[in-house]
């Protein structure tokens, strides 16, 4: 085993620590934790989300080992972590999420579209050419939204010690340039927090500048299902329904303003 392959098992085996202390959550039967999403060799730019969708883990194309990596169903996660063959697989196929046709486009978009990746334009990187990643704070699939679990479920996640390690291990050993933090909750795990910023044009989308370890990073508060999916019923000060927000020019200025305020 590799220096390479060594740290992703540790990270697999910091994710099964995590899932053992908070065992109660309702997580997806077999699913393996996501710990990044696209090509890790030449990022220059990384999407820090809450957790992975259980669309990625739903229908006919699950289990699918061809998507993610599947554990037996008669084995902790644990156990499967201490095989470093395994996990270097897995991780193979977290590298390959943008190179497939299973893509959850809803969230991530198309390339040339709308969504996740339009914002990830306007910085000047794509999930699709390979120099934006995506990965999430927690990294489970769950079989409810986050939002709607339990407020003290919700808490144990966010406020969990080994939430935080394992995404500042992650970031750190992935060493991005710049990072991107979607949602009001992650401010928190920001190192040094500047004043809040927003685009006038589009008020209710609101971020602030700081970092996290060595890396530059910017936390957008705009709840993600409102800018990336057209979703929202709330109007801003201009009268503009949230949902409007999700079109692929206004991303694409959304980005723009963001790379703006890291590199100011």
């Amino acid at each position: 085993m590799n220096k390479d392959e060594g740290q992703i098992q540790h990270l697999y085996q910091l994710a099964a620590s995590l899932q053992q202390e908070l065992p109660d959550l309702p997580y997806v039967p077999c699913a393996s934790p996501v710990l990044w999403n696209g090509d890790r060799r030449d990022v220059r730019l990384l999407t820090v989300g809450t957790n992975p969708s259980p669309r990625d883990f739903a229908g006919e194309h699950w289990p699918d080992p061809g998507r993610y990596a599947v554990l037996p169903a008669d084995q902790p996660l644990s156990s499967w972590a201490a095989d470093g063959d395994r996990t270097t697989e897995a991780s193979r196929l977290l590298d390959a999420y943008f190179q497939r046709d299973t893509v959850y486009s809803g969230w991530f978009g198309k390339p040339g579209g709308a969504g996740l990746e339009a914002v990830v334009n306007g910085f000047g990187a794509s999930f699709y050419e390979g120099s934006a990643l995506h990965m999430d704070l927690f990294p489970f699939a769950l079989n409810k939204q986050m939002g709607k679990l339990r407020r003290a479920d919700r808490d144990a996640v966010f406020q969990h010690p080994r939430t935080e390690q394992l995404l500042r291990e992650r970031i750190a050993w992935l060493d991005p340039p710049a990072v991107l933090l979607l949602g009001r909750r992650h401010a928190r795990f920001l190192d040094e927090g500047g004043e809040r910023l927003s685009w006038p044009a589009y008020p209710m989308l609101q971020w602030q500048r700081g970092r996290i370890g060595e890396a530059a990073a910017v936390q957008l508060d705009a709840k993600p299902s409102e800018p990336f999916l057209a979703l929202g019923s709330r109007r801003d000060a201009h009268g503009i329904h949230t949902g409007s927000y999700a079109v692929r020019e206004v991303l694409l200025g959304l980005g723009g303003q963001l790379r703006h305020t890291l590199h100011a």
